[in-house]
């Protein structure tokens, strides 16, 4: 009788553990560690979370996470889990979120010890069989690993590991501590899911790891960015193989700045065909009045001309059929802003409309839209601030200008589509 009431209170305490485990929201909780199929298994909890602008939910397709770490060559043979986050229809902000792993205290030192040196894909930790150190060092796409752990993490935006947003070690630091994985993603109306994989490098293989415990949660947390704020920050991705993409964080590759500056022979190609619907907002300073041509089409010719430019201390604006209006003085060092399409010219800095006529020229443009270039002739010396491109009231180009770090250049990165714009002569603009 005493052993069936100690195995009852046994069962009890086995219970409420469970029911702890599930309250404390454990998103990914591996059982055993083990090459064998005598694994223990505990169901994780869902977590989900609502904040005030925020939806963040962590599921995956059971709705729990359970099973035994192998050894595997990538990210598939692991466990994963996933989280969905969204902002919420009645805020009017987005946010910006990180997304951490934190690794149970309970969980096995081993499992974050180092392990032998060998070969891995450099982008996504895949274990590479076959390569010595010099064969391995030779191709630009692996590494020789002298220092990973035998736990690795990735992070995916899908289930087919497509597009890779971030990987790393799991060392001893992420035992009882949030360690961010990925960060300064955007949090807007539109639902996103990651995918977080944990597995067990695949070079391992001898008895070490089996039967050690592991557990981990992950948490996400997101934080209002103010709405009048610049929030979009470019990120995307790279391609690394001819089947993954790894994701690029804009602050990594490139610094926002106040303006390009051109000394007179920088120019840029927006690669945009004008038409009678094309509206331009460019933002600029003349550092000399030499009759040069600061916004463009290429190639050009007198009979099509559409272009706004400085000449004898004035900004004057042609159009296609022939027509010229002088949109003001064009001072050196003084900063203007207008709007201009066909037969519409507005100056923003003080809100007045220069030319907005019904006569509309019968313009289909062959070319595209350049800045500080005339016919490779006649090139602008300017700061270039800004230049928003619409076509029938859809934006095209949002032009902001950056500072390139890996390459020490400058030029205008486009925030619609995310492409980076250098000098189209192969200079390099200076930049402040």
């Amino acid at each position: 009788m005493k052993n069936i009431l100690n195995k009852k209170s046994i069962d009890k305490k086995y219970m409420l553990l469970a029911i702890f485990i599930f309250l404390s929201g454990l998103l990914i909780i591996g059982g055993t560690v083990a090459y064998l199929s005598s694994a223990v298994n505990v169901v994780n909890g869902n977590y989900v979370t609502n904040t005030k602008c925020f939806d963040v939910t962590y599921t995956d397709n059971t709705d729990q996470i359970t099973g035994t770490l192998f050894p595997s060559a990538n990210a598939g043979g692991g466990l994963s889990g996933s989280v969905s986050f969204v902002r919420d229809a009645t805020c009017a902000v987005n946010g910006k979120g990180t997304l951490y792993l934190n690794v149970d205290s309970g969980s096995s030192n081993v499992l974050t010890s180092t392990v032998a040196p060998h070969c891995e894909n450099k982008y996504t930790l895949e274990t590479l069989g076959g390569y010595t150190e010099t064969d391995c060092n030779v191709n630009d796409n692996t590494i020789w690993v002298t220092n990973g752990t035998a736990l690795k993490y990735a992070v995916y935006d899908s289930a087919s590991r497509t597009n890779l947003y971030a990987t790393g070690y799991i060392d001893s630091s992420f035992i009882g501590t949030d360690k961010a994985i990925h960060t300064d993603f955007s949090i807007n109306n539109t639902s996103k899911t990651y995918y977080l994989y944990i597995w067990l490098d695949g070079h391992i293989s001898d008895d070490t790891y089996t039967d050690l415990s592991f557990r981990a949660h992950t948490k996400l947390i997101a934080v209002n960015v103010d709405s009048t704020a610049i929030t979009y920050t470019g990120d995307g991705y790279t391609t690394i193989t001819s089947e993954i993409t790894q994701y690029v964080k804009f602050n990594d590759v490139y610094q926002i700045v106040e303006y390009i500056q051109s000394s007179g022979t920088q120019w840029i190609n927006t690669g945009v065909t004008p038409t009678n619907l094309t509206v331009m907002q460019f933002k600029f300073r003349s550092l000399a009045v030499t009759g040069d041509v600061i916004l463009g089409y290429f190639p050009n010719s007198d009979t099509n001309d559409y272009r706004f430019f400085n000449y004898g201390s004035s900004i004057y604006f042609d159009f296609p059929t022939g027509k010229r209006i002088n949109g003001g003085s064009c001072i050196v060092g003084t900063d203007y802003n207008f709007e201009f399409g066909n037969y519409y010219v507005k100056d923003l800095n003080t809100n007045t409309i220069l030319l907005s006529g019904t006569e509309v020229g019968l313009f289909t443009g062959t070319g595209t839209i350049t800045i500080n270039n005339y016919n490779n002739s006649r090139y602008a010396q300017t700061r270039i601030y800004s230049l928003k491109i619409y076509e029938d009231g859809v934006l095209l180009r949002d032009f902001i200008p950056v500072h390139r770090i890996t390459e020490d250049d400058a030029g205008l990165y486009d925030i619609v589509n995310g492409v980076f714009y250098p000098d189209a002569a192969g200079g390099t603009f200076t930049y402040g």
